[in-house]
């Protein structure tokens, strides 16, 4: 396994050992699926991502997320089909388990008290699942490289296309997140003629 990014069955094993449409089910696809910072999973609102009227938006606006020194602009993610799908069936859960579904409550809660989940308990279910997994070496910011890492693979290495997605201000720092795996390198180097 590689430090940064997972593959694509590392990214199935990952999601499957989740309860099918449940909270950390949906903080992996939607971390995997947009590349989000910790901190911005965290501070969203189901308003975020909920219309009025209760479709799930193909578009969010974040209201808190990283900026960089005089870069003060909004910052948006567009989110896949899947994940839109999965976001909704986790609001059916969401209204099944009796947590509040109101515009500004928090898209996540704690199990205890129904509070916004925070950073550090975010941290902790990720490496909770990652431990349950065996990945000693996995971080919950690895997901934000695998989507990166993702993102290449299908945009044909569109590396300024990764960077928008990425909110990047510089392309070098992209290009540190797109490392491929030990286990993507095996594979395109065992094809090379030679």
């Amino acid at each position: 396994m590689g430090l940064t990014s997972l593959t694509r069955e590392e990214q199935r094993h990952l999601l499957a050992s989740c309860p099918r449409h449940g909270r950390n089910h949906a903080i992996v696809s939607l971390m995997l699926g947009t590349g989000l910072r910790e901190m911005e999973v965290c501070a969203l609102d189901l308003a975020d991502v909920v219309t009025k009227s209760g479709n799930i938006r193909s578009r969010v606006v974040l209201r808190i997320h990283k900026t960089s020194p005089g870069r003060q602009v909004p910052q948006h993610v567009f989110l896949p089909h899947t994940l839109q799908y999965n976001l909704a069936e986790f609001l059916k859960w969401k209204i099944r388990h009796g947590e509040s579904v109101e515009p500004a409550s928090p898209l996540f809660v704690s199990v205890r008290g129904h509070r916004r989940l925070s950073t550090r308990g975010l941290r902790y279910i990720l490496q909770s699942l990652f431990r349950a997994l065996g990945w000693s070496q996995v971080k919950g910011h690895s997901l934000r490289h695998t989507f990166c890492t993702n993102l290449l693979s299908h945009s044909n290495n569109n590396l300024a296309l990764v960077q928008r997605a990425a909110r990047h201000a510089r392309l070098s720092t992209t290009q540190r997140y797109v490392a491929p795996s030990d286990a993507e390198l095996a594979v395109t180097l065992r094809h090379l003629p030679c």
